[in-house]
């Protein structure tokens, strides 16, 4: 779990019939942490999880997207001739 950097949220028992062979190691892992190393770990899930919240709030489109094609099309814009000679304006002023 930790080596792959995926969390696992599953109610299945922690055997090493629905994780595997390293659930040996797993386990010896989880009996040698103290409680310091526990609080940090857990500590560690929180923060991840409110990160993956902010990021999830963040990486909402503003648009309204679709998968109707005919809703989509090509906005004219200025020349870029006509920019540059607003920019210049602005920096003049």
């Amino acid at each position: 779990m930790h080596s792959t950097g995926s969390f696992i949220d599953d109610r299945r028992p922690f055997s090493k019939k629905n994780w595997g062979h390293r659930t040996i190691i797993y386990t010896k892992l989880a009996k040698d942490m103290n409680t310091v190393q526990w609080n940090s770990f857990y500590a560690g899930l929180g923060y991840a999880g409110e990160i993956q919240q902010k990021m999830k709030e963040c990486s909402q489109p503003l648009e309204h997207w679709t998968d109707n094609p005919d809703e989509y099309f090509i906005v004219g814009s200025d020349s870029v001739e006509e920019e540059e000679e607003e920019e210049e304006e602005a920096a003049s002023s």
